[in-house]
């Protein structure tokens, strides 16, 4: 998944109309345990089948995209973690104040 054009097209075999570049990427460092607020983003990535847990202490790099077929109001984005070639979690999330968070895979 280093090329942007195989992650947006993952992204919308998952259904999730995306623009075609990130809105960020970002060298992220996935924390050794999970508690607090992180014991709940595992779970989510757990129900999707994705094996975050697997690469506690390691770089992965985070890809921030805009869904452009969202049918509410709220602008959602997608974010999507990658460590070589393996999407090792994601999540759909609304960015406001009162937004959400949920599961990428439908």
């Amino acid at each position: 998944m280093s090329r942007n054009a195989d992650r947006v097209a993952w992204l919308r075999s998952l259904g999730r109309e995306v623009e075609a570049e990130p809105l960020e990427s970002r060298t992220v460092v996935i924390p050794r345990t999970f508690g607090g607020v992180y014991a709940d983003y595992i779970a989510l990535q757990r129900e999707q089948g994705f094996p975050l847990e697997d690469y506690g202490g390691m770089e992965a790099t985070r890809y921030t995209y805009r869904v452009t077929n969202w049918e509410g109001d709220e602008e959602v984005v997608a974010d999507m973690i990658v460590y070589g070639q393996t999407v090792i979690a994601g999540d759909l999330q609304c960015p406001a104040m009162d937004g959400f968070m949920q599961a990428l895979k439908p």
